[in-house]
């Protein structure tokens, strides 16, 4: 795999030009962002991917003009691959980099932006007609074309209603505003909310470098977690919920009040244990501890959101670069990837 000069793949840009004029602001179109770039896994290896157990592939098969998505999820058996026509699909496969470690120097490349900030590799390998139809992301893509040819359309004002009955968020109509067409080593910088529409034009391969964007409901349920661990880790299961008092019921489906105000204040005594460790409203100045607490025993907020941002999507965890990947029934190295040699137009 080719890697691109100046450290930084911005086709000769410097990263303070492209973060002041295009990050989060417009799409800016990079050609051979990689010069004469040779992608380290080709579609058959991208193929055996989506049949491994532990990956996480989608195939999507249909078009814009029938309205005819399907979207079917891996892993995937070696025979509907090869069952697949020869035209109209494309086959999908998220963290590719924590499969095949080596493919992490390309991201590296980016250490222009913090390394928290990126997200995963996906790969999609598409024959002529494949996509997944006219979106919106709510998070910076970069599209690196690894081998074929596609065509990209954009816009910035849309209608924004989905299709119904769909598998995907497909947008109903779509109107493109400005339209590239990306040979291997060209890369497109995408912002989010932005309407894109991504068409092989032949068999080939893109590669999205996808930014880490957390919605404030991805936060909310990360810290209920991280605040029941650490309920756990320092009191226990805490108080319960008790009705020495109860009295029998007229109507058994009924909450009564006086239920939900003892629950009320059992959540009331947690939350107001939380707030006398809580950091004062200007992030990263913490309250001095009380008399005879200690310091780690404060709520870490900062340490919530470092540990939030830094962990990784997969429930299970990636291959250290340097370690040799073994076969599962011999002890014997293999090949970093098992290639499938199903995919319909390859040899």
């Amino acid at each position: 795999m080719n890697t691109p000069p100046a450290g930084v793949p911005l086709g000769g840009m410097p990263a303070e030009v492209f973060l002041r004029d295009y990050w989060q602001k417009q799409p800016c179109l990079l050609r051979q962002a990689f010069p004469d770039f040779v992608p380290a896994l080709d579609e058959n290896d991208i193929a055996g991917l989506a049949c491994e157990e532990l990956s996480e592939a989608r195939l999507v098969t249909g078009n814009f003009e029938s309205a005819n998505w399907r979207v079917e999820h891996g892993p995937f058996d070696e025979q509907r691959l090869a069952t697949l026509p020869a035209k109209d699909w494309c086959l999908l496969v998220q963290d590719v980099e924590k499969h095949y470690p080596p493919l992490q120097s390309l991201l590296a490349q980016f250490a222009f932006l913090p390394s928290w900030r990126l997200d995963d590799l996906m790969v999609s390998v598409s024959a002529p007609g494949g996509s997944v139809g006219p979106h919106v992301d709510q998070y910076d893509v970069f599209l690196l074309q690894a081998s074929g040819q596609r065509r990209w359309q954009l816009a910035e004002q849309f209608n924004p209603a989905w299709q119904a009955d769909c598998d995907l968020r497909v947008l109903q109509q779509f109107q493109p505003e400005q339209e590239w067409l990306l040979q291997p080593g060209d890369m497109l910088y995408l912002p989010p909310g932005l309407a894109h529409y991504g068409l092989a034009l032949d068999l080939g391969m893109t590669w999205s470098i996808g930014l880490r964007a957390p919605s404030q409901a991805d936060l909310f349920q990360a810290f209920g977690d991280w605040l029941a661990e650490q309920q756990a880790e320092q009191h226990g299961d805490g108080r319960r919920y008790s009705d020495p008092a109860l009295e029998a019921a007229s109507r058994a489906g009924e909450i009564a009040p006086a239920a939900l105000r003892q629950l009320a204040d059992l959540f009331e005594v947690a939350r107001s244990s939380s707030d006398e460790k809580q950091p004062n409203p200007k992030l990263g100045q913490e309250r001095n501890p009380r008399p005879g607490q200690q310091p780690d025993q404060r709520l870490d907020l900062n340490g919530f959101l470092a540990s939030f941002m830094s962990r990784y999507r997969l429930a299970h965890q990636p291959a250290a670069p340097d370690q040799a990947l073994i076969c599962c029934n011999c002890s014997k190295p293999r090949q970093p990837v098992p290639a499938c040699n199903a995919i319909p137009g390859l040899v």
